[in-house]
């Protein structure tokens, strides 16, 4: 009898011992398959639904998120449609980058494409967007450019277009000097520590040479060790910003002067004011223009004197009838500008875009100089 208990009792103990190795095992099993959940979901790239989008921004989403994108299009008279995405091909997360097709309606109606290259983004892409076409922005890095301006634009100026259709522009992005001098700073900074390190280390050398002037010689040592590591105040650079002005003037018309402000200066900081192109326009000591040319453009800068620090923007002349812009063409994008001046009272402006003199920039002003750049028409 006593023989089964023990028997029983034995066989019970064995398959707990079984049991206890099974849920080990198995729970490994189950941390290693989360591991491996875990290690995929990292890969999954989760493709947003663009369907209704503006395809030009559907397709920087999607760019950002290191996707190829390719554009389909299909006409449409509906106008509620043009540029927007009807379909895309790919929806939700996926394990490697593929090229996602988006599929758009355009209009049948051609448009000539302006030359946007050397606008800044922003007003580039607005001039395109008000003639009817979509516009997709990529910053490319440039040790010439300054921020901001269009560098590339995928489709020629004047070639015709149907509007909806998508236009990418590419525009710089400053790569900044600072990256550069704070690695050198940092090159320099370790030197120092490396000099400093060696110089401790020889005087404690001759602290051992010199036991019977230990007392004096770590005196010395503990005055030398602030002397190796000054506390250097960081120097802060001045910045200047340029402030008032206007971005179009005239012969025989007032405008505004620009004027500055410095941050982080003495208070006793020059300037010096400068014109890119003084046959179009000159900038006096007091930072007012004066018009040199019927028509043309000049970036007007001011720089703090004796260093590099300084701002700019860009002026434009303005005399021909409807060139708003001051490149001595009528276009497209002077028709835009037209509508961005919508019921303006601005005498400058009511001189060359106030087509048919009712006192106002209106549609009639826009539509006379498109249709003056499209069909050849005359005021």
């Amino acid at each position: 009898m006593k023989k089964k208990v023990l028997i029983i009792i034995g066989v019970i103990i064995l398959l707990l011992f079984s049991l206890l190795i099974f849920m080990n095992f198995n729970k490994k099993d189950t941390n290693s398959n989360k591991t491996e959940v875990s290690e995929k979901t990292e890969n999954v790239i989760k493709v947003p639904n663009m369907v209704g989008e503006e395809i030009g921004t559907a397709q920087e989403v999607l760019e950002k998120l290191g996707l190829e994108v390719t554009v389909k299009e299909k006409v449409s008279t509906d106008e509620d449609n043009i540029g927007k995405v009807y379909k895309q091909s790919v929806v939700g997360p996926i394990k490697n980058k593929q090229t996602i097709t988006l599929y758009t309606y355009v209009s049948n109606e051609e448009v000539k494409v302006p030359s946007v290259i050397g606008m800044n983004k922003d007003e580039a892409k607005d001039v395109l967007t008000k003639l009817g076409f979509s516009v997709a922005l990529e910053e490319k890095l440039s040790k010439e450019k300054e921020d901001n301006i269009v560098i590339k634009q995928e489709v020629n100026n004047n070639s015709k277009v149907v509007k909806g259709s998508l236009i990418k522009l590419v525009y710089a992005k400053k790569e900044i000097e600072e990256d550069k001098d704070a690695n050198k700073n940092s090159q320099t900074t370790v030197k120092t520590e490396e000099t400093n390190i060696a110089n401790n280390n020889d005087n404690v050398n001759n602290n051992n040479n010199n036991s019977s002037n230990s007392n004096t010689n770590n005196g010395s040592n503990n005055n030398n060790s602030g002397v190796n590591n000054p506390t250097t105040p960081t120097p802060v650079t001045p910045k200047i910003r340029l402030t008032g002005g206007s971005d179009h003037y005239r012969k025989g018309y007032v405008a505004a002067c620009f004027s500055y402000s410095i941050t982080n200066g003495t208070g006793k900081e020059k300037v010096v004011w400068k014109s890119s192109n003084t046959s179009v326009a000159s900038v006096d000591s007091r930072g007012c223009i004066s018009p040199n040319a019927v028509y043309g453009k000049a970036s007007i800068s001011v720089t703090i004197e004796g260093t590099n620090v300084s701002d700019s923007t860009y002026i434009a002349v303005l005399g021909l009838k409807g060139d708003l812009n001051g490149d001595g063409m009528i276009d497209a994008i002077d028709a835009a500008i037209a509508m961005d001046y919508y019921g303006t009272r601005d005498e400058i402006i009511l001189s060359v875009g106030d087509i048919n003199k009712d006192g106002v920039i209106n549609d009639y002003d826009s539509r006379a100089i498109l249709n003056y750049f499209k069909n050849g028409d005359r005021w």
